[in-house]
C-alpha cells in the first residue's frame, strides 16, 4: 500500500484539502500512519507477522592477527570458540523456523567484537559479519542496531560509513523512507518500529521524539536498541539508554514519552534473558533483553535451559548488597546506584532474569505480542513471554 507517501504530498498542497481528509481517514482506518511502509514480509500480512530475533553475537574469526593487534586479543579466545559451532548453530536454527510470516530478522547490537586494526580492519569485520547474516536469512531483510563493541577503537565513523548503506539496502523492502542514519524508524502495517543507536545517546532524541509524536495511532510501538531502557541489575547498571547522571533530566522526559506510548523495548548487551514490565509516567514500558552469546567471559558455556536468577521485582538491585567487596565502587557510586534502583523499583511490576543463550521469535498480531525463547539451537520454544 502506498497511501502514506500520497498523504504527505497531498497535505503539502492546500488546494487538495478534501483529498487530504480522505487520505487521512484511510490512513487511520487501515493503520498505515505517517511513515511509509513497504511489503509486509514474505506472507504479505502486516497485521500478523513475526520477527526473527538475535541478541549479541560478537563476530570474530581466526587467526587473531586478522582483527586484533598483537597483545590486544580481547575476548578473542571466547569468540572464536563459540563461532566454531555454537553461534552458527543458533543462526541456522533461527533461519530454519522463519516462515512466510517473517517480516525481517533483527540483531540487537554487538554484531562484531570489534577490532584494533583501524578503518580497513573494522570494515572487513563488519562486511564478514553482515554477509553471514544475509546468507543465513536468505531472502529475509536483516536489521542490526549499533552496539558498544561495534564502534570500539574509534570505530564510530567506519560503522556509520559501512552500516548506513547496508541498512538502507536491507530496509528497502520494508519502507520507502530513506535510511540515512543509524537511528531511524518505519511503520510496518499498523505498528511503529524505532531503531536506536544507543551510543549516540542525546543525539538520537530528536529522531525518536519525532517518530513517536508523528505516529500516535500505532497499534504497538517497538523500540529496538543495544543497551536497555530500564537500568540493568548488574555492576554497570548505568550503562543503559541515557543512563549517565548528567542525563537524568532528559532520561526522565524520554522515559515518560516511552511510557505514554506503551512501548515494547527489545534490547541486548547484558548477555542474559530478561523480562520487565514497568508502570509509571502515565503508561508502561515492557522490556525484554535477549542473548545469543553462548559463552561467558571465562569461556564457560551458558545454559540453553534458562538458569533463573530472579522472578520477582523485590530483589531488583540486590547485587548492591555485596558491592562493598568491589574496590572499584566508591561510596558515592553506591549511593548513586541505590537511588537509581529506588527510583525504578516502585514501578517495576514484573521481572524475570536468567542466564541463557539462544534465538528468539517475536510474534505480533491483533491478539497480542509474544516473545518465544529457543534455547541454543532448539526449533521448538523453550519459554514464552506474553508482552501484550
Amino acid at each position: 500500500m502506498k497511501l502514506a507517501p500520497l498523504f504527505h504530498r497531498l497535505r503539502a498542497d492546500s488546494r487538495t484539502a478534501s483529498l487530504v481528509v480522505a487520505a487521512a481517514f484511510l490512513s487511520v482506518f487501515l493503520g498505515i500512519g505517517c511513515l511509509s511502509t513497504g511489503p509486509a514480509g514474505k506472507g504479505g500480512d502486516a497485521r500478523a507477522y513475526s520477527i526473527a530475533l538475535l541478541g549479541d553475537i560478537h563476530y570474530d574469526a581466526p587467526p587473531v592477527e586478522r582483527f586484533h593487534a598483537a597483545g590486544k586479543p580481547g575476548p578473542y579466545a571466547r569468540n572464536v570458540k563459540m563461532w566454531e559451532k555454537e553461534v552458527p548453530a543458533v543462526l541456522a536454527a533461527s533461519a530454519s523456523i522463519a516462515g512466510d510470516d517473517t517480516a525481517f530478522a533483527l540483531q540487537l547490537g554487538d554484531l562484531i567484537d570489534g577490532t584494533t586494526l583501524g578503518y580497513n580492519g573494522h570494515t572487513q569485520m563488519l562486511a564478514e559479519a553482515t554477509a553471514v547474516l544475509e546468507k543465513n536469512y536468505a531472502g529475509i531483510p536483516v536489521i542490526s542496531v549499533c552496539g558498544n563493541h561495534d564502534i570500539v577503537d574509534g570505530g564510530r565513523k567506519v560503522y556509520k560509513d559501512f552500516m548506513i548503506p547496508w541498512l538502507a539496502r536491507q530496509a528497502a523492502s520494508l519502507t520507502t523512507n530513506a535510511v540515512t542514519s543509524t537511528t531511524f524508524g518505519f511503520r510496518h502495517g499498523p505498528d511503529l518500529w524505532i531503531f536506536i543507536n544507543f551510543n549516540d545517546s542525546d543525539g538520537t532524541i530528536p529522531t525518536v521524539t519525532k517518530l513517536l509524536e508523528d505516529n500516535p495511532d500505532a497499534r504497538y510501538t517497538f523500540v529496538a536498541l543495544h543497551g536497555p531502557v530500564l537500568p540493568m541489575d548488574v555492576w554497570q547498571c548505568r550503562w543503559f539508554y541515557l543512563g549517565s547522571e548528567r542525563q537524568d533530566n532528559i532520561r526522565r522526559r524520554v522515559r515518560a514519552l516511552f511510557a505514554q506510548h506503551n512501548v515494547i523495548v527489545l534490547a541486548g548487551h547484558v548477555h542474559s534473558l530478561e523480562y520487565k514490565e514497568w508502570k509509571g509516567d502515565g503508561g508502561r514500558i515492557t522490556e525484554v533483553v535477549v542473548n545469543s552469546v553462548s559463552r561467558s567471559g571465562n569461556g564457560n558455556l551458558k545454559p540453553a535451559e534458562p538458569k533463573v536468577i530472579s522472578e520477582t521485582p523485590a530483589d531488583y538491585g540486590d547485587w548492591l548488597k555485596t558491592a562493598p567487596t568491589n574496590k572499584n565502587l566508591s561510596a558515592e557510586g553506591k549511593a548513586s546506584f541505590k537511588a537509581l534502583y529506588e527510583e525504578y523499583r516502585p514501578g517495576l511490576k514484573k521481572r524475570y532474569a536468567a542466564t541463557a543463550y539462544g534465538h528468539h521469535v517475536l510474534r505480533v498480531s491483533d491478539a497480542g505480542v509474544t516473545l518465544e525463547y529457543y534455547g541454543a539451537d532448539a526449533t521448538v520454544p523453550t519459554k514464552t513471554f506474553r508482552l501484550r
